[in-house]
């Protein structure tokens, strides 16, 4: 019975990591059809990530308009080949944000950080509206997280 259950738990992990690529791959061809991409603001965001073999990733932010306009948003997410706890405080650049409900929906990319402690990591996502984020985060934790795809659903905040 035992070993019938973590059967089931790898399955189960492997099901996870296998959409997340696949959905990854898909979401940089879509990139790639974008065409020339336009910065539209700036934004800070605060998450908190735990996970073994498959991280999870939730938290929340702030997009600044290029015109001054701000808007709250939260995002949850899944992150293959990630290991440990961290909390990452991360800052970047949004582009082809047209209106705030263009940032509604899935986001995928890839990404690598190593946090021992503290430590540094990049990503870039884009999600189907050809929305694109290029984030440097800085974390506290232990966490280890190797080149790979990442998904994260980002909704309005109130």
């Amino acid at each position: 019975m035992k070993n019938l259950s973590t059967l089931r738990r790898l399955t189960m992990a492997t099901a996870l990591v296998g959409l997340v690529f696949s959905a990854s791959a898909s979401a940089q061809q879509r990139s790639d059809s974008c065409g020339d991409v336009e910065q539209s603001g700036t934004f800070v965001a605060h998450s908190k990530n735990v996970g073994f073999l498959l991280g999870v990733r939730w938290g929340g932010g702030t997009v600044t308009l290029n015109d001054g306009t701000k808007f709250n948003f939260n995002f949850k997410g899944l992150k293959a080949l990630e290991t440990g706890v961290a909390v990452n405080d991360a800052e970047g650049e949004i582009y082809n944000l047209k209106t705030p409900e263009d940032m509604i929906g899935t986001f995928y990319g890839a990404s690598q950080s190593v946090k021992l402690a503290k430590g540094e990591g990049e990503v870039v996502m884009n999600n189907s509206k050809c929305v694109v984020i290029k984030a440097r985060g800085k974390g506290e934790g232990i966490q280890l997280s190797a080149p790979a795809a990442s998904g994260v659903y980002v909704q309005l905040a109130n």
